[in-house]
């Protein structure tokens, strides 16, 4: 299924569901239920992954993908423009995993919901209420891309706000002048 999958991803497809009809007690399931998800996400077919990562996350023979799992969860989730239920699988990759390679890619993803809403302030409170450190000069470039942001979509009145709250809340904000311009 992965060769066939290189040129043909639907076939791959096709192949790994009649692995999972043909073998269904076998230890491999989980593997090829992620391999059909990954699939659907390298097509940009967010909604069709969704459900193979939500039967990886239901089988308890599962422990070692759920992880990632929760974290392409998340980035289906996000790539479908469903920015909470993204935020909870995130958060849930945070709290439940905090030490596996996939925390940083949730926070990450979490920083860019956070950032594309302008919400950086809370993304900051966020980030130190799970203990995690953020040096000064993040904060302050988060706040201003924040804002930045909110202006590149053009809602004037939340970035005026936003940019207003940035030069409040920092001593000497790195993005002054870019600030003043907008």
């Amino acid at each position: 299924a992965i060769i066939t999958g290189i040129k043909e991803p639907e076939e791959k497809i096709k192949l790994l569901k009649r692995f999972e009809s043909s073998y269904p007690g076998s230890p491999l399931l989980t593997a090829s239920w992620m391999a059909i998800a990954d699939t659907y996400m390298e097509g940009e077919r967010f909604t069709q992954a969704k459900p193979f990562l939500e039967k990886i996350i239901a089988n308890e023979k599962s422990m070692q993908l759920l992880p990632q799992a929760y974290l392409k969860l998340g980035i289906a989730h996000y790539n479908s423009d469903k920015n909470e239920a993204a935020r909870e699988q995130f958060a849930y990759v945070l709290d439940n995993f905090s030490n596996s390679e996939e925390a940083a890619d949730a926070l990450d993803g979490l920083k860019a919901i956070y950032i594309e809403e302008g919400r950086s302030a809370e993304f900051i409170d966020f980030v130190r209420s799970k203990g995690l450190s953020l040096s000064a000069s993040l904060a302050d470039s988060l706040r201003f891309t924040a804002a930045e942001q909110l202006y590149a979509n053009k809602s004037f009145d939340q970035a005026e706000q936003a940019l207003e709250q940035y030069l409040a809340a920092e001593d000497r904000p790195a993005f002054a002048i870019e600030a003043y311009a907008m």
